[in-house]
C-alpha cells in the first residue's frame, strides 16, 4: 500500500513501458473483475477523497483529442451490450451528491457552456430516432417539472436562432403528416373561449341543452374546430364582427360551411356585435332549442 506523501516513481514520466509491456499488462487484466467492484465507499471516505483532490488540476483539463478515432471505436465496441451499472437502481447518489452535481451544472461559466456547445455541434442527439426511452411515469414527472416555467426572451431567441434552416428543403412523409394532423385536431385553438362564446354557452346551459366545445372536423386536408357542437349534427359558430367581416375570412367560412353541410351537418352562425352587451344570446339559444325540438318531433 502506498504511503501518504510518497511520490510514485513513474509520476510525470512518459514512455516508461514499451508497447509490448502495455499489451502484456492489458492481457493479464482481461476477464478479471475490478478490485473495487461491488464495493461502496462510505461518506467519510468520499469526503476524504474529495478534500484530497480539492485544488488539484484534473488530468484532462485543456486537453482535446485525447483518444484517436480508433481508440474511441474500440471503447464504444467494448461497451456495446453492457447494462449501465446504475440502470433500475434507486438511491445510488446521496442527497449531498445530487446537490453537488446540480450545483456544478448551474455554476458553469458562459465560456464553458460555449465550449460544450461547440464540441457538440454537428453531432446527432443521443436519443434521435429512438422511441420508448422514457416510461409514462418519467414523462409525467418531466411534464410536471416544466409546468408553469417560462423561458426568457434571451433563451427564446437562442432556440429560434438554433432552429433556423433545420427543416429547409425537408418534406414530411404522408404518415408523418397524418400524425401531425391527428395530434393538432386534439389541440384547442384558441386556448380560451371568447366572451361571446362563453355567453352563448351559458345561455344554452340555462335552456338545458347539452353541447361539446371545439369538436374537430376534417375539412379537405386540414381540421377545423367548431365553437359549439350539439348532437346529432348541429354546428354553431360564434363569429366576432371584426375578424369574420373581412373578405378572406368570409371566403374561408363559406368553404367550411359548404364542406360541413356536404357531410350532413347543419351550420348556424351568429355574428357577435361590437359590444358584448348587445349580443342577444337568449333569443339565439331559444332559436337553437326550436331547431332541436323540430328535429325530435
Amino acid at each position: 500500500m502506498a504511503k501518504k506523501g510518497h511520490v510514485p516513481w513513474n509520476k510525470g514520466k512518459k514512455g516508461v513501458y514499451s508497447e509490448k509491456s502495455k499489451m502484456k499488462m492489458s492481457e493479464s487484466k482481461k476477464g478479471k473483475p475490478s478490485p473495487n467492484k461491488g464495493k461502496r465507499l462510505s461518506e467519510e471516505t468520499k469526503d476524504k477523497i474529495s478534500k484530497a483532490n480539492k485544488g488539484k488540476r484534473p488530468w484532462n483539463v485543456g486537453k482535446t483529442v485525447m483518444y484517436s478515432e480508433e481508440v474511441k471505436k474500440k471503447i464504444s465496441e467494448s461497451h456495446k451490450g453492457q447494462i449501465p451499472w446504475n440502470k433500475g437502481k434507486k438511491g445510488v447518489y446521496s442527497e449531498k451528491s445530487k446537490m453537488k452535481m446540480s450545483k456544478s451544472h448551474k455554476n458553469m461559466t458562459d465560456d464553458t457552456r460555449r465550449k460544450i456547445s461547440k464540441s457538440n455541434k454537428g453531432k446527432p442527439a443521443w436519443n434521435k430516432g429512438k422511441t420508448g426511452i422514457y416510461s409514462e411515469t418519467t414523462r409525467k414527472k418531466i411534464s410536471e417539472s416544466l409546468t408553469g416555467k417560462k423561458l426568457s426572451e434571451k433563451t427564446k431567441n437562442k432556440i429560434s436562432e438554433g432552429n433556423k434552416g433545420k427543416n429547409t428543403g425537408k418534406k414530411h412523409s404522408e404518415e408523418t403528416k397524418n400524425k401531425i394532423s391527428e395530434h393538432r385536431s386534439k389541440q384547442v385553438f384558441p386556448f380560451r373561449d371568447t366572451i361571446p362564446e362563453k355567453m352563448m354557452e351559458t345561455a344554452l346551459r340555462l335552456e338545458n341543452i347539452e353541447f361539446k366545445k371545439h369538436k374537430s372536423f376534417k375539412i379537405g386536408n386540414s381540421n377545423h374546430q367548431v365553437d359549439i357542437f350539439i348532437e346529432p349534427n348541429i354546428c354553431i359558430e360564434v363569429d366576432g364582427i371584426y375578424w369574420h367581416n373581412r373578405q378572406q375570412e368570409l371566403k374561408r367560412d363559406k368553404i367550411i360551411d359548404t364542406e360541413l353541410k356536404s357531410q350532413g351537418f347543419q351550420v348556424i352562425r351568429f355574428i357577435a356585435p361590437k359590444y358584448n352587451k348587445d349580443f342577444d344570446v337568449k333569443s339565439h339559444a331559444e332559436k337553437i332549442k326550436n331547431i332541436i325540438d323540430k328535429m325530435n318531433n
